[in-house]
């Protein structure tokens, strides 16, 4: 047993742990209010050095730091960019699935298109050379449409099948290079697939007219004759049919219908917003000032308008009142005071604790008091008016009257009779 490997990899195991500590504890040490306890997001390479990602959760200005392997904190944006992109360029496996699969079928039609176009294009050369009135522009049509599809197919290809290679690298290696390549040709792969679906259909709509035109009597008799240009033709003949029926029957033109492709779109959408975010995230985390003033501006612009709110609902209910007093006293001319005195018909002794409430005819104004010792009760401030009064005591008989109020000083004697 190699005793000194399994040291060297142990040691190698704990100095690793140890320097993400370390990162840890300094990224801890230089928190700011409000954080939670900082994470490690990964380890990655620019320029063969070592850099560390540390996420910070904070609910005003959240973001990451970045540190070297020295435990410095980075502060230069374009390189932070390019270890955020080593960081943020990865995909799902159902995406890589679609990636692969992709690639695999285009490549395979590529392949396949190569050999059509080659027969397709010296039939075309010969038939021209033979100076004949017969039609065969269905077949320039399709040897056109195939030129188009073979530099989609191409360009899909070449470019997927690198993002597939580049990505797989990417996991082992997490450096920016790589990571910046797989961002590169995704969009080539990525701006492929729509040209390639679009020649495919234009190909599915020609394929069957151009087969037909190929086996035209028409078109087969310029390949009869004994002359070496007749013999030329009739071996690109039997070669383009051949070669286009072989393509026609091809079960990977359906298999690039199956894949959902768009799975590879929003997975290039999803990392490049991954890096936006993120780099603005760095940007927070080294100048929180801007973001932390912005948070401050909303919050007192929110008590502000509490503010305002609740003034406007008093100054609402101020107003409201207002208005009805207003509209009140425009009904009203004037104002007087009113003494009732209450008396027993008999004695003409007062009446104390005699209940009078008193109702405005117009107005529906009411007025309410009780005598006191001497029978009086003394109403300021009437609306002036015409009043329905009624007089209610335990001993005597309840009484109901009218009685004017006129601006100034009134009175009015009540008698009572007992019960």
């Amino acid at each position: 047993m190699n005793y000194k490997f399994i040291f060297l990899l142990a040691f190698c195991m704990l100095s690793c742990n140890s320097a993400a500590q370390t990162i840890l504890e300094i990224a801890e040490n230089e928190s700011m209010l409000f954080d939670s306890e900082p994470e490690l997001m990964g380890t990655y390479y620019v320029d063969n050095s070592k850099y560390y990602i540390v996420k910070h959760n904070n609910p005003f200005v959240s973001g990451i730091s970045i540190y070297d392997e020295y435990g410095m904190k980075i502060e230069d944006e374009s390189l932070a960019e390019k270890i955020i992109i080593a960081h943020r360029v990865k995909v799902g496996n159902e995406t890589m699935e679609v990636l692969e699969n992709y690639t695999r079928a285009v490549l395979l039609i590529d392949s396949q298109i190569a050999s059509v176009v080659q027969s397709l294009n010296y039939l075309i050369y010969k038939l021209d050379r033979k100076q004949t009135d017969v039609d065969y522009g269905e077949v320039k049509t399709f040897f056109e449409i195939l030129n188009s599809l073979k530099n989609s197919t191409g360009a899909g290809a070449l470019s997927c099948g690198s993002v597939v290679s580049n990505i797989n690298y990417l996991e082992k290696n997490k450096d920016y290079a790589t990571a910046y390549r797989v961002i590169e040709e995704y969009e080539k792969c990525i701006s492929s697939i729509e040209p390639t679906k679009s020649n495919l259909e234009n190909f599915k709509k020609h394929v069957g007219p151009a087969s037909e035109t190929l086996n035209s009597p028409e078109v087969l008799k310029l390949a009869l004759g004994n002359d070496n240009l007749s013999r030329e033709i009739s071996l690109g003949l039997d070669s383009s049919i051949q070669q286009v029926d072989k393509l026609k029957n091809s079960s990977s033109l359906e298999s690039i219908d199956d894949l959902d492709t768009g799975i590879l779109k929003k997975s290039y959408e999803k990392i490049k917003s991954g890096i936006d975010s993120e780099i603005a995230g760095f940007e927070t985390r080294i100048d929180p000032q801007p973001r932390i003033l912005t948070i401050i501006g909303i919050l007192i612009l929110l008590i502000i308008g509490v503010i305002v709110a609740l003034i406007v609902k008093k100054k609402g209910i101020e107003i409201k009142d207002f208005k009805f007093r207003k509209e009140k006293e425009s009904k009203v001319t004037s104002f007087g005071d009113l003494t009732i005195v209450v008396t027993e018909s008999k004695t003409r002794d007062p009446v104390e604790n005699a209940g009078i409430s008193l109702v405005n005819s117009k107005t529906k104004d009411k007025y309410e008091g009780k005598t006191d010792g001497i029978g009086n009760l003394i109403l300021r401030d009437m609306i002036a008016g015409d009043y329905e009064m009624e007089i209610k005591s335990s001993k005597h008989e309840t009484e109901n009257t009218d009685v004017s109020v006129d601006p100034g000083i009134n009175r009015s004697m009540i008698v009572l009779k007992r019960k």
